[in-house]
């Protein structure tokens, strides 16, 4: 795969290593104010997930043509990220949607369970499309081969190890009772936060290289791999 990448693909690979690398240092040498700032709820890396999100929404309804089921899909749920970030959805219910009690809780008016409840099926039926789009794509089209299927498995990759590292140090008390030193849970939480908020950028390059190439997000028979993608 890394064979078939562009230089300007080896570029963006070059900035995000050393993006990665102030992830790696930044505990070290930024003070506890600094370091709210940047990585804390509503910081700099939350924020620019939040329109990283919004902005690739407009790059799909931009960049695709024609723009179909499949990219209206993926647009939706891109969407509904940008919103998970800015916390949307605790100011139009009463508690998180995610959670099993929200929906046991009698107190909650019964219309408001019921309205978040297709909401939030909605959204997960989305997100199984768009994971079984993206996979179908890489694996049975051989989209891994290209510049294309790279940046999506890079995006989905972030993602994963993304929401990983942020349950981390609470998964590792839980079951093993292991708790980690401050300096270790705000390395983590650093590198958490950063590789989310690089996710929706890795998924920007992936959808204006799908514009003119190999595609996930349109039916269209013009894919090949002559392609730049």
């Amino acid at each position: 795969m890394l064979s078939r990448l562009h230089a300007s693909d080896r570029l963006l690979f070059g900035v995000v290593g050393l993006v990665l690398l102030f992830l790696i240092v930044a505990p070290v040498f930024l003070s506890a104010a600094q370091y709210e700032l940047a990585f804390s709820e509503g910081g700099f890396f939350e924020t620019a997930s939040f329109w990283g999100w919004i902005l690739s929404a407009g790059v799909i309804l931009f960049r695709i043509r024609p723009i179909g089921g499949r990219a209206i899909a993926f647009m939706i749920l891109v969407l509904a990220f940008a919103a998970r970030e800015a916390d949307w959805q605790k100011k139009f219910t009463s508690d998180g949607v995610l959670k099993i009690n929200y929906y046991e809780n009698a107190a909650i008016p019964l219309v408001e369970r019921m309205l978040a409840g297709v909401v939030v099926l909605i959204l997960i039926v989305g997100l199984v499309y768009a994971v079984w789009t993206s996979i179908r794509f890489l694996f049975f089209s051989k989209g891994w081969q290209t510049r294309t299927g790279f940046w999506l498995f890079l995006t989905g990759f972030s993602l994963v190890f993304g929401k990983i590292l942020d349950g981390l140090p609470r998964e590792l008390d839980n079951l093993f009772s292991i708790q980690l030193g401050e300096a270790a849970v705000l390395h983590l939480g650093a590198l958490e936060e950063g590789i989310e908020a690089m996710s929706p950028f890795f998924f920007i390059v992936s959808v204006w290289l799908s514009g003119s190439g190999s595609s996930y997000l349109k039916r269209s028979s013009q894919q090949s791999e002559n392609s730049v993608a």
